[in-house]
Parts: structure tokens; sequence; C-alpha cells
């Protein structure tokens, strides 16, 4: 999980950003990161309300639903040729969520399904493959 995501997560953070530097603008860059950071604390939030009240395995599996919607739905903006600046605005969001909530909901299921002595040896190798996954991603892009 941790290595595609970090694959996804790299590789949409540079079509994202450069898509809307290069179609939108530099100059709205400013205001689109006002934007995500304010749904980020929201994401964040809302995330911090259920990730004690349930079970993480179906916390997880509602997230990766959510994303894998919201992605169709992207791909959908593309292919029809909405507006760059919605287009690509709303895959910076997206992608920032990804980056602050998948990583947190990896790691509390991580936490939960690992004992201490499990997790000194693997926690290391998980950072491993998400690094090779961001490598990959950045490559892929």
């Amino acid at each position: 999980m941790l290595f595609i995501n970090a694959i996804v997560v790299q590789s949409n953070g540079v079509v994202a950003t450069s898509g809307f530097i290069a179609k939108v603008g530099l100059q709205q860059l400013l205001i689109v990161w006002t934007i995500d950071n304010i749904v980020i604390l929201i994401g964040s939030g809302l995330y911090s309300i259920f990730v004690d009240r349930m079970k993480r395995t179906d916390l997880m599996t509602i997230l990766f639903s959510v994303a894998a919607v919201t992605y169709l739905v992207m791909y959908a903006l593309f292919v029809l040729g909405a507006p760059s600046y919605l287009s690509y605005t709303l895959l910076m969001v997206l992608n920032d969520q990804q980056w602050i909530l998948f990583g947190l909901a990896i790691w509390a299921l991580a936490n939960d399904t690992f004992s201490v002595s499990e997790s000194k040896r693997l926690f290391p190798l998980m950072a491993v493959v998400a690094l090779l996954g961001g490598i990959a991603g950045n490559a892929l892009a």
C-alpha cells in the first residue's frame, strides 16, 4: 500500500503542479495553496474524528474507495476538457489530501497490526518501500 500510494502521490504531485503552472499560471498558485491548506485542515480534522471510532481496516477501505472514485471523476474532467484551472486545482488538492491522510491511515493501521518487536523489524522496511515508491513516482512523472 505504501509503495503504490507513494508512486501515485509523487507522480500526481509533479503532474498537478507543472500542469497548473503551465496551463493556469504562476500568479494563481498562492491562491490554490491557500485553498489546499484549508482543505487539508478540514480533511485532517475529519480524519481525527473518525480514526478512533472505527476499525482501521474499514477506514482504509473507505479512504481507498473514495480516492478511487475521485480519481475516476478527475479522469473524466480531463477527458471531457474541463477548464484547466478546475481540473489541475482539484488534482493538486486531492493529491495533498492523499499525501497527508493516507500516510496517517497506513501508519496507524500498521501500528495496530504489528507488535513492538515486529514493528522494529518491519517499519524500517516499510519506510524504504515508501521511499522507493516516491522515487518510482518521480521517475514515472
